[in-house]
């Protein structure tokens, strides 16, 4: 999966662990009640989670458990009803401001069940407002699916969707149509078998702890990766499962060595390079590393259209027999209007139109060179042979480090 991706929505994802029910929504455990067991007695849900297809799940609290019947406010978007919003005088927790909790316990969004999502109170609108079938009256999927948005498919979650390792293995990334995600003990609807890569992320192996306030993954801290047998499941990393987390710069699905990486997950780097060892790994053509780049198409190239990076200032500066190495600089020729060239020199103080202050020093035109490191900022970021400064930072083979 395009990495980059941010774990920490997935902590208030729709259908998700932590839901949007009461100011400190947790995950369901055995204690919760549930409209099974008789808490609290509403009238007809059963009948809509009833028949022939046990893979519906139940409803079920999906708040904080305490929040339940606690005179502590109307706690709406729980899964099912909280008695306390049948209490006069009620704060509701859950909606929007100025939304309702209606009697089934969903906010009452104006639009919802007209079937167009409509962000951001609605996370989903399957075209009613019946509750119990994935999309709730309220808009937002219910607690054992997982739902698409426009237009609205919702399908139940299978039974062992968690991961004993961490939280992510949140609802809404079952069966998401995007990418095969790992670790979450049953096969995710997106994969086409256990031993298919996992090209999403490794949800159900990933640990609270591994990700920082800004919901990057931390991989350098990761222990634990897919089975690459069984993806369903976590092992200890090792050198060779294709997974370069933890102290490993590479991981290329083997152990041997003179493929870049070698035989404990280090990168090789040709002799001579200069460049991040990462860039070696990565598939697009390096210049002037002072060895050629096994991406790039040749030794001998075009600069101008062969070359994704340069260390030589600009493509101009690389040279086309050998990308691996720079053109040496060719000092400017002087300009035609220096001192050096005959001109007369400036005119004294005083004489002339605009005299300017008499203490001022004359100004020295003979020819000066500038040092490109001395440019200011603005003038750098404007020339075409700057752009190296705000070169993006590259991924090792698997790809999962962005």
């Amino acid at each position: 999966m395009p990495t980059g991706l941010l774990l920490a929505a997935l902590a208030s994802a729709p259908g998700s662990w932590a839901q949007d029910g009461g100011p400190d929504a947790g995950p369901i455990d055995a204690a919760t009640p549930s409209l099974d067991a008789g808490l609290p007695d509403a009238d007809g849900p059963d009948a809509a989670v009833s028949g022939p297809d046990a893979s519906i799940p139940d409803p079920v609290w999906t708040c904080e458990p305490s929040y339940y019947n606690a005179a502590d406010g109307c706690d709406c978007e729980c899964g099912i009803p909280d008695p306390d919003c049948d209490l006069p005088n009620q704060v509701v927790y859950g909606c929007p401001a100025d939304i309702a909790c209606s009697d089934q316990g969903y906010c009452e969004l104006p639009g919802c069940g007209d079937g167009v999502v409509e962000s951001p109170l609605e996370t989903c609108d399957d075209g009613n407002t019946v509750p119990y079938d994935g999309c709730s009256p309220g808009c937002k999927p219910e607690a054992g699916y997982s739902c698409t948005a426009d237009p609205t498919t919702c399908i139940p979650v299978p039974a062992g969707w968690s991961s004993a390792i961490g939280p992510f293995c949140v609802d809404g990334r079952y069966g998401d149509g995007m990418f095969c995600d790992c670790g979450c003990g049953v096969l995710d609807a997106d994969c086409e078998d256990p031993a298919a890569l996992c090209d999403g992320l490794p949800l159900g192996c990933i640990p609270e702890a591994a990700v920082d306030q800004d919901g990057e993954i931390l991989w350098d801290t990761l222990t634990f990766v897919p089975d690459t047998t069984d993806n369903t499941a976590c092992v200890a990393n090792t050198c060779g499962d294709g997974y370069a987390v933890g102290a490993e710069e590479c991981d290329d699905g083997n152990t041997t060595a003179g493929d870049l990486c070698d035989a404990q997950c280090v990168i090789e780097t040709p002799p001579g390079w200069t460049c991040n060892p990462e860039y070696v790994l990565d598939p697009e053509c390096d210049c002037g590393c002072g060895a050629p780049d096994p991406a790039c198409p040749g030794l001998a190239l075009d600069p101008a259209t062969d070359c994704a990076f340069d260390e030589c200032r600009g493509p101009a500066h690389v040279d086309p027999t050998d990308h691996s190495q720079c053109l040496p600089d060719v000092p400017a020729a002087p300009d035609a209007g220096t001192l050096d060239s005959g001109m007369a020199p400036p005119p004294d103080a005083g004489v002339g139109a605009d005299a300017g202050d008499a203490n001022e020093e004359p100004m020295d035109c003979g020819a000066v060179h500038v040092p490109r490191a001395s440019w200011p900022l603005s003038g750098c970021l404007a020339w075409a042979g700057c752009l190296w400064l705000s070169r993006r930072r590259k991924t090792a083979l698997t790809g999962k480090r962005d």
